[in-house]
């Protein structure tokens, strides 16, 4: 196994998540990045990388190979502790392995279309072994880059959150299972509203398919609540609190849209027009 090609394959996947991504339209880098991305973490639990019991590691892999029956004889086995938490990190592995079916069993089981995902840690053997093989690689800077990456959190390796499963469906262009969360209650505005004082979001899930600008997902949105109105009220709390104002006005919903190349009357339905300041 060469395992510095799944070290890759999930820097990809962090690195194409929208607080790194440019408001262009990616739908098609998107997909591709989702098949690499889905691939590197299908072997990784298949080789039993993350830091979980073998018998999770081996559900993770029915998950993403859409074997329904296998996921649901090993969750019943599971503590019931830690049922919910693998059962939705299960869902979320459906997901990016594009199995509906499997997704739709998880859901009607009692995982949470809401809840963000819980990713446990590398074990340590690998992670070291992957952060020493990255120190010689030119392409992250030498060992330099290697810190650089480490002191910014993008390399370090605890338990992570991932995003809400509804992204997962919206960065994989997928838009069948995007109707199957929404169905079962997601919320496409979960991370929309800010807070005051700021704390911790994962991304919105409509604000990604603002910036992918596949028509066909905003639009399915759309039909279940999501409006441009809270996110525009979040780009001017964000943009507010910064103290240096590079853009001479707060970002909206319909200028992302437009960047991305959404057009016609679908970008005229992404302008919101109450006064932003309103509630």
């Amino acid at each position: 196994m060469n395992t510095k090609w799944l070290w890759l394959g999930l820097l990809t996947l962090i690195c194409a998540t929208p607080a790194f991504a440019a408001h262009t339209n990616m739908h098609q880098l998107d997909i591709k990045t989702c098949r690499m991305s889905g691939q590197s973490i299908h072997d990784m639990w298949q080789h039993q990388l993350f830091d979980a019991p073998a018998n999770v590691s081996a559900m993770m892999v029915a998950a993403m190979d859409g074997q329904t029956g296998k996921v649901q004889t090993t969750l019943a086995t599971l503590p019931r502790k830690t049922m919910r938490r693998w059962r939705h990190l299960a869902l979320s592995m459906a997901l990016l392995g594009g199995q509906s079916a499997t997704a739709r069993a998880l859901l009607s089981d009692g995982a949470d279309p809401n809840d963000e995902v819980l990713v446990p840690r590398l074990k340590s053997r690998f992670y070291n072994q992957m952060v020493g093989t990255m120190t010689q690689d030119p392409r992250f800077g030498g060992a330099k880059g290697v810190h650089a990456m480490k002191k910014s959190g993008l390399l370090s390796n605890g338990e992570n959150r991932g995003p809400v499963p509804l992204v997962t469906a919206i960065q994989c262009n997928n838009v069948a299972e995007t109707r199957l969360l929404l169905q079962h209650g997601a919320d496409p505005l979960r991370y929309a509203r800010p807070h005051n004082p700021p704390r911790r979001q994962g991304p919105d899930p409509f604000m990604v398919a603002v910036m992918d600008g596949n028509p066909a997902i905003l639009r399915l949105l759309m039909s279940h609540g999501a409006q441009p109105c809270p996110d525009d009220r979040r780009l001017a709390f964000d943009w507010n609190l910064q103290t240096d104002h590079r853009r001479k006005q707060p970002a909206t919903v319909a200028g992302i849209a437009r960047h991305a190349g959404v057009s016609g009357t679908l970008l005229a339905r992404l302008v919101c027009h109450r006064p932003s300041s309103s509630h």
